[in-house]
């Protein structure tokens, strides 16, 4: 059964999915409600247009001595992302191969070898072809600037401000030489960074370095947990994180998954496009005049015909559309022929009689046969039986009498009297008084409702309530109706192995309530308490609890969130290694 952290991780990894098809890196969300609801709002970005010097996801290529030689995009933008470039303060979207201006060419020039068609006054067009720019008046293209002549950066002049902000070096006042200033200082930086990165990178292992110097750091593989040396001890410095492993493995199925339909669909298409390039079948009726005959006209095969032939008496007649038969002359020849005999008439009665003579032979082959002898043998054994008055004067042997309180033709005896000995009967007005007080005295076993129940042990060592017979008794044991709300809840086994559990149908929650008001309560959000220790637990001597090595994780979050945000601080404002160590170390203390 897949736990809750699981599930909460899952929805953190496939939000981390979503940030880095985007450029961003992974955020380390707790796996709870709260981190899912943080992840979610970091997403937010994506509903507004992004901005920056560079186009999200633009990567620049540099060769072995850290010049810019080229760029590519990681990822890919898709069709129709917006970006608004704020070094000319213009919107641009991206389509196919590149950024587009998207609000008209109020300044981005058209680059191409030719003009462009049609233009609105103003527009730029750059020619590719000779490197001139001209501008659009309306009617004509103008020439603004060609290579001929052109200002480079070379003898370009700093104004007083700019080269204000460079006192050291002296020796910068060009465009050029502040240009070489800046490639210079960014390569220097980045040496120094890559050497702070190493200065800094921890040891790797799955078992601990000595802890000698306190501040270093030490990342264990086996629990992914990065710990800080401090007191001669490695202590832990952020919370571990979770394994994505169901995750990994849920998107090797997915993507296993589509591969297999994938190929099917491809199958099925392959199939459906054979069957719809096989020629259709036609069939088709027609009549041929000439043969007296309905026609079968088959596309795929041989025609089929059906012929008509007219003989002794039967005419056939063909046309284009339809075949007519014609038996007239036959009917004709049949009637006069029977007029002419006088059989018609003769026929119709001689049937009706011969019908009723068949029926009348039937019922007579059924008549069972009785010889005299034996219906005179018969006639006398009836004679010699008990008439009705006879059986009046008699009763049954069983009972010596009765009296007109018996009715056996409704099964029953009449006024009968209360009972007195254990073998009396007894009348209905006996038996529900008996059931009246069986109802108001005794529970049965179909009962639904119970008023209040009391329960007074004698054996304590059976239980009260004993539904272990079978584990479909102890089923949703229990059941209540929520207040104020339409759901129910239920308590009792499941279908799963050893889980016992409460089933809420609507927005239950099962609450922890003391003399000073609610301390913890479980939702379908999760739990939440307002405090929680972890501690060993015994009783003493006389049976009291006793709590040991505690620990409150409200209080030790709060402790870790604190070092942690001042670790950050640290890396916000340290200038170099040393400064972040001290910073660090004294955000730690408290851990």
């Amino acid at each position: 059964m897949t736990s809750s952290n699981e599930n909460y991780q899952g929805v953190l990894d496939a939000i981390n999915e979503v940030r880095a098809r985007n450029g961003e890196s992974a955020q380390n969300n707790p796996p709870n409600w709260k981190g899912i609801i943080n992840a979610l709002q970091s997403l937010n970005k994506w509903g507004q247009v992004e901005n920056g010097d560079t186009p999200p996801g633009y990567v620049p290529d540099y060769d072995s001595g850290g010049s810019i030689t080229g760029s590519h995009y990681n990822p890919q933008p898709d069709n129709g992302r917006l970006w608004f470039d704020i070094r000319s303060g213009r919107l641009l979207i991206w389509q196919d191969d590149g950024w587009y201006q998207t609000n008209g060419a109020d300044g981005l020039p058209f680059f191409a070898t030719s003009a462009p068609a049609s233009e609105v006054p103003g527009a730029l067009w750059f020619n590719t072809a000779n490197l001139n720019l001209y501008i659009y008046d309306g009617n004509n293209w103008i020439l603004i600037s060609s290579p001929t002549g052109a200002t480079t950066t070379t003898a370009l002049p700093l104004t007083s401000a700019e080269s204000n902000l460079f006192p050291v070096p002296t020796d910068i006042q060009t465009q050029n030489q502040a240009n070489a200033y800046f490639i210079g200082a960014v390569s220097t930086l980045q040496t120094n960074v890559t050497a702070l990165q190493t200065e800094q990178a921890a040891p790797i292992s799955a078992s601990a370095p000595s802890a000698t110097t306190a501040g270093e750091f030490w990342f264990n593989s086996t629990t992914l947990e990065l710990r800080v040396s401090y007191g001669g001890a490695w202590v832990p410095a952020s919370l571990p994180l979770t394994d994505d492993t169901d995750f990994v493995a849920l998107s090797t199925t997915v993507t296993n998954n589509y591969t297999t339909t994938t190929n099917l669909i491809t199958a099925s298409n392959v199939r459906i496009t054979a069957l719809e390039n096989v020629p259709l079948r036609t069939l088709t009726l027609a009549v041929d005049s000439n043969e007296k005959a309905i026609v079968l006209n088959d596309s795929a095969a041989t025609n089929t015909q059906v012929k008509f032939l007219g003989t002794n008496g039967i005419g056939i007649t063909v046309t284009a559309s339809d075949i007519t038969v014609d038996a007239a002359d036959v009917l004709t020849a049949a009637s006069g022929l029977i007029t002419a005999t006088g059989w018609g008439t003769a026929i119709t009665n001689l049937t009706t009689r011969t019908t009723t003579l068949e029926t009348d032979v039937t019922a007579l082959q059924n008549t069972p046969v009785v010889s005299v002898s034996a219906f005179n043998t018969l006639n006398t054994t009836v004679s010699g039986l008990p008439t009705t008055s006879d059986l009046n004067l008699k009763v049954d042997k069983s009972s010596p009498s009765f009296t007109t309180d018996v009715d056996f033709n409704n099964n029953r005896l009449l006024q009968v009297g209360t009972a007195t000995a254990s073998t009396d009967g007894v009348n209905k007005a006996y038996a529900d008084a008996i059931k009246t007080y069986a109802d108001n005295t005794f529970i049965t076993q179909t009962a639904s409702t119970l008023g209040n129940l009391i329960i007074s042990r004698t054996n304590l060592s059976s239980p009260a309530l004993d539904f272990s017979g079978s584990h479909t008794n102890s089923f949703e044991a229990f059941k209540f109706k929520t207040y104020g709300g339409s759901g129910t809840v239920t308590f009792g086994v499941t279908t799963y192995t050893n889980e016992y559990a409460y089933t809420f149908t609507g927005d239950e929650e099962f609450s922890w309530i003391g003399a000073s008001g609610k301390t913890a309560f479980i939702d379908d959000t999760g739990i939440t308490t307002e405090a929680l220790t972890i501690a060993n637990i015994s009783r003493n001597s006389g049976g009291t609890q006793v709590l040991s090595n505690t620990i409150d994780v409200k209080e030790r979050i709060s402790t870790y969130q604190t070092a942690l945000i001042g670790v950050r601080t640290a890396l916000n404002t340290s200038s170099d290694y040393a400064s972040f160590k001290t910073a660090a170390l004294t955000a730690l203390a408290n851990i």
